[in-house]
């Protein structure tokens, strides 16, 4: 099988931009991925009661996105 297309200078160079733009796309909608399920699962340890596992989770949660952490809004947790 030969690839001789893919000696054009254009091709190569719209190939190596769309590499570059879509790596880092795709790990911040990875870990923004992440971050949400974590959140949600803390959500639901804080309704069936473990406080403790719920901050870990959140504290992960804040650690995994690190791009904004404003949008990350843990329940308040009863003292």
């Amino acid at each position: 099988m030969s690839f001789s297309f893919l000696k054009s200078r254009k091709l190569q160079i719209i190939i190596a931009a769309a590499i570059v733009v879509l790596a880092p796309s795709s790990y911040a909608a990875a870990s923004y991925y992440q971050s949400n399920k974590l959140v949600s699962d803390a959500d639901k340890l804080v309704v069936s009661g473990d406080y403790s596992g719920a901050i870990s989770k959140y504290d992960q949660a804040l650690t995994s996105w690190k791009w904004n952490d404003k949008k990350i809004t843990p329940r308040k947790l009863p003292p």
